[in-house]
Order: structure tokens, then C-alpha cells, then sequence
């Protein structure tokens, strides 16, 4: 199934699995709009199923003339109107049909042609007796078949002519075909042994581990493919935060320069390591993370916690690159309900932030970060960070109190 958005500048077909939506160059699609966020909306493919989320954008999403809610995804049927910004599309989809020829059997003909032709052929097998008898020559006599020879060949061997002594051309005895036959099961026996063995040696060496998964998720992380990265967690963590806020927030915090794991304690089907992180920004950051194993016996990481460092860092990068919506992520839900991400936009417009030493007590951290405006004003404001329940124990800003 292709599944299509028409729009002013025609129909764009959906191909992949996740298709953006947004302001930003790295969208699958960019809409240059005011009203347009820079990650504004994202659909995704499942099955025969394809659903619309909207990422928190200050103008909304709307579907048939409503709008959705925050991270809420909603499916979509054939004909439904999204309004994005200032551009309608409508979504549909094209199915592919193949047309099955039915082919008469070549061996049906009608009575009369089967009639005809038996006819004919009688006809001709007569002639042909007729014409062959009349050229025989005069005194030639037919030789009748000595059935009496015939009858000494029996089904326990072949027919041997009396005072014959010597091989039978073609001939095999019954213990000859045994042997044979026994050869050849052997052989097959072999060869289903050894196409055993190879499936299983395959399946072995290209198994999913914890090892596996973590030099995965580490390399991906190196190189900046983030998509790689996000396809390592677990479904409840790719549930609890989008792949285009987990790839903001990474490159909020700066290139990756090395990414390495310790070794793997697993229990049952659970397992545990240290993932250390060091950025471009010189951050470094160690946590320990877990790993399950899903249905299909895939190690996912099911828990990958950030530090209060990488959370202040994405959120200074961010007001620094005047990404506010990477910016309002880091935030807990607490303060996102309280104000709007254009609320949020408005008071943090062009202003920088630097933070100082944190001072981590169990799930709270506390730090003095300090605001500059684009004027050159400054002002210090007391933070304090929380690992957040609703999103899987991540720590997120929960307050902001200046000074």
C-alpha cells in the first residue's frame, strides 16, 4: 500500500517509516511558515496503519478541523484534511491491483473438433496398414513373435538365453540396487547434516546480545546516526520521547568523541552496564543502564537515564541555537503544563545560559545558571532538576527561579 499527501505543490509519497514534518532543514518535509514549528509534526507507517502525531508545535495540528493534542497520535483514514501552518493536505492511498487472466485448458476442445479429429485419424491409420501391406514383397511371410521365449523372463530376473555366460549389459542384481540406494541415503543424510549444522553456526554468531546492542547503540552514537541509536531502545522508551527529541537533545549536547560500555552483568532476561559519553563540549557523563530482551529475543535498552550535566547542557545549546522547542523538552511536564511552548518561547527569546557546579542529592540536583541577553544584561537564576517519573526517570529542569 502507498500511502500519499496531496498538497498546493502536488502528492508526496510517504516512503519511510517515520516521516517529519517541520520548519527545520532535516524534516522529511520542510514547510518555510511562520506558523510552522521547527519539528512540528511527524507521521508514522505500522503495518497496514498510518498515524499523526504533533510534537508540541505553538500553532498546532489539525486533522479534518481538529486540533491534536500534544503527543498524542491519532490514525488516519483516506480523504482526512492536515492543516499545518498556512497548508492543507489530504491524505489517501494507492492500492496496486493485479488482473488474473483465466486461460482455458489446453486439452479442452469442442465435441465436434474431437470427433473430427478421432475420425481423421482412423482414416489415416487405415491407409497407412493398406499402403504397407501391398508394398510388401512378393514371397517375404510374416514372423510371428515366439511367445515361448517371452514367457522365461520372470520379474526375478532378466531373460538369459540358453548356453549364454557372461554380463548382462544394463542389468542390476537386487543386492546392486540396495547398495546403491543405500549410498544415496547416506549422501542425503550428509548433506542435511551439514546444511544443519551451517543454519545453526549462522543463527549462533549473528544472535542478539547486550554486547551487541551497546557497540551498536555506542557506534551509531559517534557517527551522529541517531536513528540507529533511537532504534536500540526499548518500545516504552521510544514510546515516552520521539526520535526527533531524542536526536535534538543528543546534538544539543555536542558531538560524541567516544562512546564506550563496560562489560555486561545479565540476570535472566536482564542486564546491566555503565555507558560513558564524552561530547565535543567536554562533558562527560556516566550512567548505568539496562537491557531487556523482547519477544523475539532482541536486546533492547530498556533504561537509559540521562545526568543533570547533559539535560542543562542540551538546554543552554539549544537557547544558544535558538531551538526553543529542544529547549522546552528538557523541561518537566509540570511546567509544560503551566506554560505553553509559545509562552516559553516569548520569555526565553534571545538569551544565553552557562551553568556553574551542581549539587545532586538523590532524585534532585540544584545549579546557578546564568542568563545573557543579547544586549549584554546578565542575571542568575537558581535551578533545580529532578529525575522525572514520566519520563523514565530522565532529569528534567523543575524549576527556574531567578534572583
Amino acid at each position: 500500500m502507498k500511502t500519499v499527501l496531496h498538497g498546493p505543490l502536488g502528492s508526496i509519497a510517504i516512503e519511510s517509516s517515520l516521516f517529519t514534518i517541520g520548519s527545520s532543514p532535516d524534516n522529511s518535509l520542510v514547510i518555510d511558515n511562520i506558523k510552522v514549528s521547527a519539528h512540528h509534526a511527524e507521521l508514522r507507517s505500522e503495518e497496514n496503519n498510518v498515524s499523526i502525531t504533533d510534537l508540541g508545535s505553538i500553532h498546532g495540528t489539525f486533522v479534518n478541523g481538529e486540533r491534536l493534542d500534544f503527543n498524542s497520535s491519532q490514525l488516519l483514514n483516506p480523504g482526512d484534511s492536515i492543516t499545518i501552518g498556512d497548508t492543507i493536505f489530504t491524505y489517501d492511498t494507492e492500492d496496486s491491483h493485479h488482473n488474473e487472466e483465466v486461460i482455458p485448458m489446453a486439452g479442452e476442445q469442442r465435441k465436434e473438433d474431437r470427433d473430427t479429429s478421432e475420425e481423421h485419424l482412423a482414416n489415416h491409420s487405415s491407409t497407412q496398414n493398406q499402403q504397407s501391406l501391398s508394398e510388401t514383397p512378393e514371397g517375404q511371410q510374416l514372423v510371428e513373435l515366439n511367445t515361448d521365449l517371452l514367457s522365461q523372463q520372470t520379474e526375478s530376473g532378466p531373460f538369459i538365453p540358453a548356453g549364454f555366460d557372461g554380463t548382462i549389459p544394463g542389468y542390476m542384481s537386487i543386492e546392486q540396487v540396495r547398495r546403491r540406494d543405500r549410498r544415496f541415503i547416506l549422501l542425503g543424510l550428509g548433506l542435511l547434516v551439514a546444511i544443519v549444522l551451517a543454519l545453526g553456526g549462522y543463527v549462533y554468531f549473528n544472535r542478539s546480545t547486550p554486547d551487541k546492542t551497546l557497540d551498536t547503540f555506542c557506534n551509531a552514537m559517534q557517527v551522529q546516526d541517531y536513528q540507529t541509536a533511537y532504534n536500540q531502545l526499548s518500545y516504552a522508551l521510544q514510546n515516552s520521547e520521539t526520535e526527533p527529541d531524542f536526536a535534538n537533545t543528543l546534538r544539543a549536547n555536542g558531538k560524541v568523541n567516544t562512546c564506550s560500555h563496560g562489560s555486561a552483568s545479565t540476570i535472566n532476561n536482564k542486564t546491566t552496564a555503565k555507558v560513558t559519553i564524552v561530547t565535543g563540549y567536554g562533558q562527560a557523563s556516566s550512567s548505568n543502564v539496562t537491557l531487556t530482551s523482547d519477544n523475539s529475543n532482541t536486546w533492547k535498552l530498556s533504561l537509559f537515564p540521562t545526568t543533570p550535566g547533559m539535560t542543562l547542557t542540551a538546554f543552554c545549546n539549544a537557547l544558544q541555537n535558538k531551538d526553543y522547542p529542544t529547549a522546552f523538552v528538557q523541561l518537566t511536564n509540570g511546567i509544560k503544563r503551566l506554560h505553553a511552548e509559545a509562552q516559553f518561547e516569548t520569555d526565553f527569546a534571545n538569551l544565553t545560559c552557562s551553568y556553574g557546579n551542581i549539587s545532586q542529592s538523590g532524585n534532585t540536583a540544584t545549579t546557578t545558571v546564568i542568563f545573557k541577553t543579547s544586549s549584554g544584561q546578565i542575571a542568575s537564576a537558581k535551578v533545580v532538576l529532578i529525575q522525572d517519573g514520566d519520563s523514565n526517570n530522565n532529569w528534567k529542569i523543575y524549576s527556574i527561579q531567578f534572583n
